[in-house]
């Protein structure tokens, strides 16, 4: 039984105002370079990496970021995009934090295929969001695991991995498709075909997560059924009418392989970025999930809870100064929910707190 709490909410807030803000570590998206700076031809592979170095060091970034499976990255070739990594990363060698390029059967060649940038490097392969999606990971995560171990055993760089608790995958509509504006640019005829010829994993089952109540939370197979129209032609419906914005939603894999997942010493736990149009239980409540788990497993648990999230942050950004816990200090550690339909912080409704080694909750 979680105990009420009795003090007063308005010192408690008001100590949360005066509170310093967490410190944040920005890392430098190589996709949003390579938007503005593309990677049109090999001759010009020197000239962007010059660019790129030169754009890192006049800002505090604190290591590079890039998703495979987004825009512009994964249209580019993989021999090209291969030179410009390697060559960057061994003259500038910052931990790399990736989303692979596919995360269900070919995770494990997706995972090579980012560590093969880093031989021949210092610098620190990150797996950000690592799953094992698709049934045919189901019940193999162990061994699955296990290959992971001895990559990063024998590797001569830095391998590290992090996950959150959430046995589905959600991202942008419009990275079901070649490039962001494809919908757009193309005929209707070419684009419903090109989906029939690539074909979205799962793609009637496909949730669909906007600010249009016709669309909102609806199985694409629901949402064709009732505008009467093929799973293909009423995603372009549905990217038409939000012009391209929107997300999606789909489940990812089984949920005692994730809870085997997050057990194990080596997965780190990481929220994501905010969330687009809706905010995202990845990027609030990932923390607020795993450690109410773990206060219903003991004291000890949570204990140990804790000390993990400390320390693969630690891990992955050794430079930067971390405040860790000792033995016999204790945590205060802020729940919140944001409110339905807002991205500002500031607006949330509040879950609860640990203060000492009582957990307190206001809801």
């Amino acid at each position: 039984m979680i105990p009420p709490c009795s003090a007063p909410h308005g010192s408690f807030f008001k100590t949360l105002e005066q509170t310093e803000p967490v410190k944040k570590y920005q890392l430098f998206g190589i996709n949003s370079f390579l938007y503005n700076y593309p990677l049109s031809s090999d001759d010009v592979l020197e000239e962007r990496i010059n660019e790129c170095i030169t754009q890192y060091q006049s800002h505090p970034f604190h290591g590079f970021s890039l998703s495979l499976n987004y825009h512009p990255v994964k249209s580019l070739p993989p021999e090209r995009l291969y030179r410009f990594m390697n060559s960057l990363l061994t003259r500038l060698p910052v931990c790399c934090s990736y989303h692979v390029r596919d995360q269900q059967d070919r995770i494990l060649e997706s995972i090579q295929e980012v560590m093969s940038w880093h031989k021949g490097t210092a610098a620190r392969c990150h797996i950000s969001h690592l799953k094992f999606g698709g049934v045919s990971h189901k019940g193999l995560f162990p061994e699955r695991y296990q290959t992971l171990l001895e990559w990063q055993k024998n590797s001569k760089f830095p391998l590290s991995w992090d996950t959150y608790p959430f046995a589905f995958a959600s991202t942008t509509l419009t990275s079901l498709f070649p490039t962001t504006d494809f919908w757009q640019e193309q005929s209707e005829e070419d684009v419903c075909q090109w989906l029939v010829d690539n074909p979205p994993p799962r793609l009637a089952e496909t949730t669909v997560v906007c600010d249009h109540t016709q669309f909102n939370q609806k199985t694409l197979g629901t949402i064709a059924s009732e505008l009467e129209e093929s799973l293909e032609k009423a995603l372009l419906t549905i990217c038409r009418t939000l012009n391209g914005g929107g997300t999606y939603q789909r489940a990812f894999c089984e949920e005692e392989d994730l809870l085997w997942l997050l057990a194990q010493p080596e997965t780190f736990i990481a929220s994501d970025s905010f969330g687009l149009g809706q905010v995202h239980p990845r990027c609030t409540d990932t923390f607020t999930t795993v450690l109410f788990r773990a206060w219903q497993k003991g004291e000890q648990a949570l204990c140990e809870l804790v000390q993990r999230l400390q320390n693969g942050a630690q891990t992955v950004f050794p430079e930067n100064p971390q405040t860790t816990l000792a033995k016999g200090q204790a945590a205060e550690l802020f729940f919140f929910m944001p409110k339905s339909g807002s991205n500002n912080q500031p607006d949330f409704l509040v879950r609860g707190t640990i203060i000492g080694n009582n957990l307190f909750r206001f809801d």
